[in-house]
């Protein structure tokens, strides 16, 4: 952010979503002013501290406000740890996604048969078009031992892989192939 009028910049360093940190850098000099760092809903272990200082966590609305003297040069440090956990598609309590923090998780389920649904350039080409696998032919899954089963993928940052052996990875990869993101529940 750069404030011209208030000659106040902060600059933010992170890998975000391969990082479950990010660095805040204030130049603003003897400035009082709050801070209001985003605390999401999903992180249960959330930290903030400031030039290496632990400041309280609780949050407030989904906030954590720090309201200080900020100087030139004063480190905000931030730590969102993420874990996966399942969420039901709204009115529809037979199907669930896995997610990673924020992060959607969804497999490749394959690449044949794909004509007409790649997107090209073409006016409505982003709609697909093509062929769709039946529903029965999905697989279905108990989503709490597939939950209980997830394993990070050594060398593939976000990536999980199960005891039924999917590979999940998050969702905005996913390229030129079919996919689940919504899994049908067994019942």
């Amino acid at each position: 952010m750069n404030w011209k009028e208030k000659k106040k910049k902060i600059s933010q360093q992170t890998e975000y979503p391969y990082s479950e940190t990010s660095k805040l850098t204030i130049s603003a000099k003897n400035t009082q002013a709050r801070l209001m760092i985003r605390h999401p809903w999903w992180c249960d272990d959330f930290a903030v501290s400031v030039n290496g200082e632990a400041v309280n966590a609780d949050s407030q609305n989904g906030y954590v406000a720090i309201d200080r003297k900020w100087k030139e040069g004063d480190v905000v440090e931030i730590s969102f740890p993420m874990k996966a956990y399942q969420e039901t598609l709204n009115h529809e309590d037979g199907f669930v996604a896995f997610m990673y923090g924020p992060v959607l998780l969804g497999t490749k389920t394959g690449t044949e048969d794909l004509e007409g649904l790649i997107a090209d350039d073409g006016r409505w080409a982003h709609i697909a078009h093509g062929p769709k696998v039946p529903l029965e032919d999905v697989p279905t899954i108990n989503p709490d031992e597939m939950m209980s089963s997830m394993q990070p993928i050594s060398g593939k940052s976000l990536h999980f892989t199960t005891a039924d052996g999917f590979e999940l990875e998050p969702f905005f990869k996913i390229h030129d192939s079919r996919y689940i993101i919504y899994w049908p529940v067994k019942q």
